[in-house]
């Protein structure tokens, strides 16, 4: 393949200005050069009264041609050379020209296209790793990080077999045996071989920390149930485009992929044979950047350290505020784009497999635990009525602590601490907290206001004050001892109208219990409510300091989760 060629007014780094010839002296050559990698070309148009030319390369002794053209070759890629060149006359009519300089580094050569590396095909053994046509390639070199082997590929896709289960390092480059191209750089990706989820690790929630294709048994929850009669597995929603790839049902179990570099969440669903319509049961997958730790508590609990289908847990970071849940069911629903919002404003949106953009559906009457199940993408509201249930026929276990409202009298200490459910969301090894978790983020364990004192708001802002200019989209909240996570003001949706309660996104947080209790107000002196674990607002929504660490909330609102340690 031959060079573009490029004059030497482009390619020159210096070179001397032109001579004129004095009375019987030569006129010096005017060259044009041609770059290549570790080659050069130059050329130049015959002096007149010359019968010859002299010249030197990088100092080394003088030589003499009657062409008109010199090529230098096998000098390496980066080095900076310098050619002079003089017209003669072997007669000695005329003088010697003056020299011509030309000094010019091998850095232009030119450059192979750039690829982009996929991993497709993942099995427990092996995976491919593809990537798309280079310009000027003739053929791709490929290695893995755990050998020093560099195969060559003729085509756009490697395949590798005979692995042990684990994350691989895979390098590719474009090559060609060409020297007019430079060394192309080497592009890396991670690739993982599908993983197999252990049935011990069953749950509603699957948290995912690396991209790759992961599959599991389809148990409910953590029942240790198997759903029957499954036909297919399906991708129902993500809330970043991209996520999921690909998601179906291999070998009887569900298959799921998530792309590199890509974070959120997700919910895929096995459907029976009467279609993709019929939901048989469905599974959250979430995949945060950040990754999730555990904080020990004084309540004797370890606690998350962000949200549930939180991707980070930075403060004013809405990527904090995580998913909404309404109370008693395990599949999620988005919460705000935004860190503060109005009327108007709408919960993040969903998209499907191909990246188009969906929305949740809603019913506007309350419904049973299995009409739930088979619509998890359906917000379930007692139209227009405020503290109600969106379960036709309450049921105070549904997150595994029917009696979790009872405590000894004049103690904060409650009793019940409840097991995880089958309908728990929380991932494996974690759950739906009890109210005794947070009960100590006020003194008394009920709501106080106007005095920062009686709460475990932490001071983060370093004034040396616990203070309204302590809140940031959401509090501090001090664990136990020096230890604080942030708690985001994340909004909720409001259960009686179906919908994102805008207007006090970044103002009001509520977190839920697993458990129940009566309401006291009168006029619904018989409906039932979930305990949210904690319940803030700021200092500008509620004119004051506000916490409660038993607040109540409708179970038909969809408020934040943030799960403690299962095994306490």
């Amino acid at each position: 393949m031959l060079a573009v060629a490029f004059v030497a007014t482009m390619s020159l780094v210096a070179c001397s200005e032109e001579e004129v010839a004095e009375p019987n002296r030569l006129a010096a050559p005017e060259v044009d050069v041609v770059f290549r990698s570790e080659s050069f070309d130059v050329t130049w148009k015959a002096v007149d009264g010359a019968d010859g030319y002299v010249y030197s390369l990088n100092g080394a002794e003088e030589q003499t041609t009657t062409a008109t053209s010199l090529k230098f070759e096998g000098l390496k890629y980066g080095s900076n050379n310098t050619l002079k060149i003089k017209a003669v006359d072997s007669s000695k009519a005329f003088a010697d020209s003056e020299w011509k300089n030309v000094s010019l580094t091998l850095n232009t050569a030119f450059k192979l296209g750039e690829i982009e590396l996929k991993v497709s095909n993942q099995t427990e053994s092996s995976f491919v790793v593809s990537w798309n046509a280079a310009e000027g390639a003739e053929y791709y070199e490929v290695a893995l990080a755990t050998s020093s082997t560099i195969e060559i590929v003729n085509g756009l896709q490697k395949e590798f077999t005979g692995l042990a289960e684990g994350v691989y390092h895979v390098r590719v480059r474009p090559a060609t045996s060409d020297a007019d191209y430079a060394p192309a750089a080497w592009v890396s990706i991670n690739a993982k071989t599908q993983e197999s989820i252990a049935d011990e690790l069953a749950a509603n929630s699957y948290l995912i920390e690396e991209a790759g294709a992961y599959v599991f048994a389809p148990f409910k929850g953590n029942s240790g149930e198997a759903v029957e009669n499954i036909a297919g597995v399906g991708l129902l929603w993500q809330d970043t485009p991209g996520l999921i790839t690909e998601a179906g049902l291999v070998d009887g179990k569900v298959r799921f992929v998530v792309a590199e570099g890509v974070y959120g969440n997700a919910v895929v669903y096995a459907y029976g044979a009467g279609g993709n319509e019929e939901i048989l049961w469905s599974w959250h997958v979430w995949v945060p950047e950040q990754q999730v730790e555990s904080l020990p508590m004084i309540t004797g609990f370890n606690v998350m350290n962000m949200n549930l289908g939180a991707t980070t847990a930075a403060a004013a970071d809405v990527n904090a505020f995580g998913l909404c849940y309404q109370w008693g069911r395990k599949d999620p629903f988005t919460g705000s784009p935004t860190l503060s919002g109005t009327t108007a404003t709408l919960a993040k949106p969903i998209y499907n497999i191909d990246g188009e953009e969906g929305e949740f559906g809603a019913v506007m009457t309350p419904q049973s635990v299995e009409f739930a199940i088979a619509n998890p993408g359906t917000f379930i509201s007692p139209y227009g009525v405020d503290y109600a249930d969106w379960c036709s026929t309450s049921d105070d276990a549904l997150w595994g602590n029917p009696d979790g409202n009872y405590r000894e009298s004049g103690s904060l200490k409650y009793e019940n601490l409840g097991e995880k459910s089958m309908y728990d969301p929380c991932p494996a090894g974690w759950r739906v907290p009890p109210i005794m978790a947070f009960s100590k983020f006020t003194s008394t364990g009920a709501a106080v206001m106007g005095n920062y004192a009686s709460t475990a708001v932490a001071d983060r802002n370093g004034d040396g004050v616990v203070d309204t200019n302590d809140y940031n989209c959401g509090y501090y909240m001090t664990l136990s001892g020096t230890t604080t996570t942030f708690f985001p003001a994340a909004s909720r949706w409001y259960g009686a109208y179906a919908a994102l309660y805008g207007s006090v996104v970044g103002h009001s947080g509520v977190y839920w219990s697993n458990s129940v209790y009566k309401s006291s107000i009168a006029s619904q002196a018989e409906s039932k409510q979930a305990t949210a674990c904690l319940n803030f607002m700021s200092p500008a929504y509620a004119g004051t300091c506000f916490v409660s660490a038993m607040g109540g909330g409708a179970r038909s609102d969809a408020s934040s989760v943030r799960c403690v340690a299962d095994k306490e």
